[in-house]
């Protein structure tokens, strides 16, 4: 079985060398701590597929874990105020403020594709864990997909870009994010999740991110429009809730 059939992508795909961890030199979130423009809108990515998951389980979830947590201020904004146990887990670059801006809070700093920083993760027993816009940015898919599930006792909402939905992305890459690694449509992230050893209990396409009353955000709408394109974004943001399906890994 070749390597893009196995990640459930088309023969050929293309993919980016890996630019995204603390250890290749330059700390992922140094440019968006530096400059608040970025900053504001590295904090808005992602937010619907948090405020979606705090919807759904509002009043049960006891222990939530963020994987990929970056700065950790989605998780706090959508989780402090209904979880008895907020746990985040991300390279050094991200932890470093998190841990600086919310003490009251579990933060484990490591590398995603390292077995060790899964350890006390799995001591958690999650009743939620999200990985929102994380599987793209890795060289090891299935390896985060397998310590995803050998953690989780409850739901996974797992988010990633949908190829298919995105403006000028090439069908068979690489992705024009030279930040992602591969990127899977909605149909190929299902068949790569089921493939892991879960059970799709929900799955639908939520906007990238949220938007602000900003002047940027009205630049940036602007020249959408004048491109032609959709103001907002299309949605284009792959949202799947995932159970463990005990049947196959029994």
């Amino acid at each position: 079985m070749s390597p893009a059939s196995t990640l459930c992508l088309p023969e050929g795909y293309r993919e980016n060398p890996a630019a995204s961890a603390d250890a290749d030199g330059t700390p992922y979130w140094s440019d968006q701590l530096s400059d608040p423009v970025l900053q504001d809108r590295a904090l808005r990515y992602q937010e619907p597929v948090y405020r979606y998951a705090s919807r759904r389980q509002r009043g049960s979830g006891r222990t939530v874990l963020d994987v990929g947590c970056g700065t950790g201020h989605k998780l706090m904004k959508y989780f402090a105020a209904q979880a008895d146990r907020l746990v985040g887990l991300d390279q050094g670059s991200g932890i470093e403020r998190a841990r600086r801006e919310f003490p009251e809070a579990t933060w484990i700093e490591g590398d995603l594709t390292a077995d060790e920083v899964w350890t006390p993760a799995s001591a958690l027993r999650p009743d939620l864990v999200i990985c929102a816009d994380v599987i793209e940015h890795l060289v090891d898919p299935v390896g985060l997909l397998d310590h995803l599930r050998d953690v989780l006792c409850g739901r996974l909402v797992l988010s990633t870009p949908d190829r298919s939905r995105l403006d000028g992305a090439r069908p068979l890459g690489p992705p024009r994010n030279t930040r992602h690694v591969r990127e899977w449509t909605m149909g190929e992230l299902q068949a790569l999740v089921r493939s892991r050893g879960f059970e799709i209990e929900h799955a639908r396409h939520l906007l990238p991110r949220s938007y602000a009353r900003k002047m940027v955000e009205v630049r940036r709408a602007t020249w959408r429009a004048l491109n032609r394109l959709r103001v907002p974004d299309r949605r284009s943001c792959s949202m799947i809730v995932l159970r463990v399906d005990r049947m196959r890994t029994a």
